[in-house]
């Protein structure tokens, strides 16, 4: 894709310059003798040199000047103030060390001649902090910005803006360790002080906005970050007018923001107004208006119009080139936008002569070992495999991924990208071994040491491809006859999804108590290694004259901490089965899966590709894996529809007295035409991709143990419909059936011990007080006169603390009352019991995953949607009931609901249930219930017997 020109500058550093490059004016200056004399015109002089920004020049008249005072009266706070001047031009010439020497001289003075608790020691405190934070010594400058906190707290009042610009100094120091939470901490006090100091509408506070929007900017936060950059606007509006740098700035900002949101047409909207400013302030021929070009270009080739994203960059170039000569890295980057329109439009030809230019003009600025080089390979390498030109593309790809490999380590998604790559090519020319080779590095590079990603901006891009890599392998592996590895393979891509889709969202908390601690730890660790490895790299690739050898030694020490605690943390997060996908890719080994699956036990595994749905069926016998032709998008749509068949049309048809009337008998009207074939025809369909393909296979299967994936969670398995010879048979009445939420929890409850002693007694809630469900209340009384000995707490007697301390001693939990589902914050969701002196009634998800339940077995949630989890792709096991199941020391199992349900047939179905479950196991006591609502009168209707779904152990 093409690259965009930075529109900003990023955080504006607010530190104290005023102190650090300008004199204090606060010692007089005599002029008693000829000496005297020499110094002030030395001063002059060196003032008039600094005001030029002839540094060098300034800082040798300053200190031939230190030289005469110290000569003359020794070293007074006057000769602090220029070690402190001379110390300013030096970090301008980025010299910062010798900056360093001569701040700390500075502070020396200031502290013998004044104190400890002087303004000036403050001052200096953080002037030394900002050259350390130069340095990369950040913990060292917050240290020094500490220091001058709390003097400027012991000596200031707390809304002084002195604070606040120290505020902002420990807040930068934050944002550039990747600790974005202390940074906005920190830019938000300085926010509060500047606005109660100098008013809502000083161009200081839209500063304070700029830079809490870059923060926000980086975590993903778009929306926030849109706010923060519009109220940057409106003030730089008001206070510069509307035709200033400074706003087109912010319109830029605005514009990169909307981009990241997909909200091109207002992107281009922004962009557009950015270059009005610019062209008008600066001309034809300015490197901000050919930012501004380019970036128009980049939001017009997302917009799909290559044309006009192809006039854009041509204007650009022709600023680039005319002001910065052909042989600038810019330059180069505008002909790889170029090159990038002509290779989306097929001309090939056109787009490597523009490719070349840019990797010529690259190797020449740059040098061959620098990323921007590697990705013109890389293109070029793209060019020759879209004209067939395998050999020629492998040879560049090889060249980008050494080049890769030496400036990014083997760990880096651009290294993937090019594994991937000479994957495809490989795979055209095929020669599967090497393509399998490949494909398999690339995978790797994601299952990797560091496997988490702070940045949600390198996230989305991250992810964003996983999938498809994923696919291509396990597409392979079936191809070459491995369905072993495929299975592996997919299992391990649905719990990376599940782990980027949380991690995209990092103000979702996953987990419990210190678990969830932990996993919030290490997505904080996450994102400083990120910020550090960035600004590493950063450094690195300097020329030798601007290259801080001190910078890399102080940002590689740093690193090496961080790596040590995210190591730590990974393996306390890893002793958590159920949740060490938040750190890592475990692989399933089917090896130790078959070994354990009984005999008449079939394992059917489902995962919806982009391109094709794929199927696993494992057995005591092996393994064999399939694909059906049918995408993502088209088999979501499928369950979608099913889903409002089965639930959302059931209010018209209870109004038109059809819902407990339903028959699915073929006749002449208009209703069975209407309404009775559109479901029939929906659940016969997902019957033919789902289990048609391995129908067979399941035929002489005891438990049919189903493993589904993405919005196949969501779907109401026992209502698929076989239609055989105008013969309906639904597959509950055709497979003993159950559900798992992943590979990895069926081995979990493998590994644990299974009780073969029957169920005697049950804990029954029902109707609790407040919740207005008499049904309810009638299903456990009935429950309990099957089951003596019960324990039954109804009205005021299901309060939480009652419930959870008889699920301490119980093995069996019955809860018929309401669950409300939070589908944005799944573990807020809550069962509703009676509430008391100690509880609001509302049991919350995360409450019921931190009990521990060493007895308890079977947990039936007769209740509304308490299957279903968050809203996003990805967050389908983060539900009530994976909470119970957490909490379920043996193994668990959950009977639970996909849609809201019906009081009286629910009351039918789990009296049923509990009936069977005496001589059957659980999933088959769950199916003859459903069996006994299909073939009734009132509840045949599948909204009625559909949604109950059994998760975990079956037996």
């Amino acid at each position: 894709m093409p690259t965009s020109s930075k529109c900003a500058d990023g955080l504006y550093f607010r530190y104290l310059y005023l102190v650090l490059f300008l004199p204090l004016g606060l010692v007089a200056r005599p002029n008693t003798d000829s000496l005297l004399a020499i110094a002030d015109s030395l001063d002059e002089v060196g003032f008039r040199h600094f005001a030029s920004g002839s540094y060098s020049d300034a800082i040798e008249a300053f200190e031939e000047e230190v030289k005469l005072r110290v000569a003359l009266g020794g070293e007074d706070t006057l000769v602090a103030e220029l070690y402190t001047i001379i110390g300013g031009c030096n970090s301008m010439l980025a010299r910062y060390e010798e900056s360093l020497s001569n701040c700390q001289r500075a502070l020396e003075i200031y502290v013998e001649q004044m104190g400890p608790q002087h303004p000036f020691v403050a001052g200096t405190y953080n002037n030394i902090g900002i050259i350390l934070n130069e340095l990369g010594s950040y913990h060292k400058a917050l240290e020094y910005y500490e220091k001058a906190l709390a003097i400027q707290l012991d000596i200031l009042e707390p809304s002084d803006p002195d604070v606040g610009l120290t505020y902002n100094n420990i807040g930068t120091v934050c944002y550039n360790l990747g600790d974005y939470d202390k940074a906005l901490e920190y830019f938000n006090k300085d926010l509060e002080i500047t606005l109660a100091a100098y008013g809502p509408d000083d161009p200081d506070v839209a500063v304070n906005y700029n830079n809490i929007g870059m923060v926000y900017d980086d975590l993903g936060l778009y929306k926030q970050a849109l706010e923060c950059f519009g109220k940057d606007l409106e003030i730089n509006l008001a206070y510069y007018g509307p035709e200033h740098p400074e706003v087109a700035s912010s319109y830029s900002n605005l514009g990169t923001v909307y981009d990241n949101l997909g909200s091109y047409e207002l992107a281009l909207e922004n962009h557009e107004k950015a270059l009005g400013i610019r062209l008008k302030a600066f001309g034809t021929n300015h490197p901000d208006v050919s930012s501004s070009y380019n970036n128009i270009g980049v939001i017009y080739h997302k917009l799909g119009s290559r044309q006009k994203a192809l006039s854009f960059y041509e204007k650009a170039l022709d600023i680039r080139l005319k002001i910065l000569g052909p042989e600038h890295p810019e330059v180069a980057a505008n002909y790889n936008n170029i090159g990038v329109i002509y290779d989306d439009e097929g001309s090939y030809s056109a787009a490597l002569e523009k490719y070349m230019i840019s990797l010529e003009t690259r190797l020449a600025a740059l040098g061959p070992d620098h990323p921007d080089v590697a990705t013109s390979y890389n293109n070029i390498g793209a060019v020759y495999h879209n004209q067939g030109l395998y050999t020629e593309a492998l040879e560049n790809y090889f060249i980008s991924l050494g080049v890769r490999l030496k400036v990014l380590g083997q760990n880096h998604p651009d290294v993937a990208a090019s594994y991937d790559n000479i994957a495809r090519t490989y795979r055209s020319m095929d020669d599967l071994d090497s393509a399998l080779e490949y494909f398999k590095k690339s995978v790797d590079i994601f299952e990797g040491t560091r496997k988490t990603i702070g940045s949600a901006k390198l996230e989305k891009s991250y992810t964003e491809t996983v999938s498809d890599r994923y696919e291509a392998l396990i597409s392979l592996l079936l191809e070459m006859g491995k369905p072993e590895e495929a299975f592996e393979y997919l299992e391990r891509s649905k719990l990376k999804i599940l782990k980027g889709t949380l991690e995209e969202r990092l103000n979702m908390e996953i987990g419990h108590g210190e678990l969830r601690k932990r996993v919030s730890e290490s997505r904080k660790l996450a994102m400083q290694i990120q910020s550090l490895e960035e600004q590493l790299l950063g450094e690195r690739l300097k020329p030798d004259s601007q290259r801080s050898e001190t910078r890399i030694t102080n940002l590689s020490f740093l690193l090496d901490g961080f790596y040590s605690d995210y190591a730590k943390v990974v393996a306390e997060i890893e002793a958590y089965p159920d949740y060490s996908f938040a750190v890592k890719v475990e692989p399933v080994h089917l090896e130790e899966i078959l070994e354990r699956v009984p005999d008449k036990q079939k394992i059917l595994m489902l995962y919806s590709g982009e391109r094709e749905l794929y199927l696993f069926l494992l057995s005591s016998e092996g393994s064999q894996g399939k694909s059906v032709k049918i995408t993502r998008d088209s088999l979501d749509s499928l369950i979608n529809i099913c889903r409002r068949l089965c639930f959302d049309n059931v209010v018209s048809l209870n109004r038109s007295r059809k819902l407990l009337n339903w028959s699915w008998v073929k006749d002449t009207t208009g209703f069975y035409t209407e309404e009775v074939v559109p479901l029939k025809d929906i659940l016969a369909l997902l019957y033919s991709y789902l289990i048609s393909p391995v129908e067979d296979e399941l035929s002489d299967a005891d438990v049919v143990t189903i493993v589904p994936s993405g919005n196949l969670y969501y779907l109401p398995w026992g209502g698929l419909l076989k239609i055989d010879k105008k013969e309906m048979v639904f597959l509950s009445e055709r497979f003993n059936w159950h559900v798992m939420t992943s590979a990895e929890f069926l081995r979990c409850i493998q590994r644990r011990g299974f009780n073969t002693e029957p169920i005697h007694s049950l804990t029954l809630v029902g109707n609790p007080a407040g919740a207005n469900l008499p049904s309810a209340e009638e299903e456990v009384v009935s429950i309990s006169e099957a089951y003596p000995g019960s324990v039954l707490l109804t009205a005021e007697e299901g309060s939480e603390a009652k419930v959870a301390e008889a699920a301490s001693y119980t093995r069996a939990l019955h809860l018929a009352t309401h669950c409300v589902l939070d589908a944005d914050s799944p573990w807020d969701s809550y069962i509703y019991l009676a509430d008391s002196e100690n509880s609001d009634g509302m049991w919350t998800a995360y409450e019921v995953s931190a009990q521990s339940w060493d007895s308890l077995e079977l947990v039936t949630l007769s209740a509304c949607e308490s299957a279903l989890g968050g809203a996003y792709p990805g967050m389908e096991q983060e539900s009530m009931a994976k909470a119970f199941s957490l909490a379920m020391k043996g193994s668990p199992s959950i009977v639970a609901t996909l849609w809201p349900v019906y009081d009286p047939s629910t009351k039918e179905f789990m009296v049923t249930f509990y009936e069977e479950l005496k001589y059957n196991p659980k999933s088959e006591a769950l199916r003859k219930a459903q069996q006994k609502l299909i073939h009734s009168e009132e509840y045949a209707h599948p909204f009625f017997w559909a949604p109950f779904i059994l998760i975990g152990e079956w037996r």
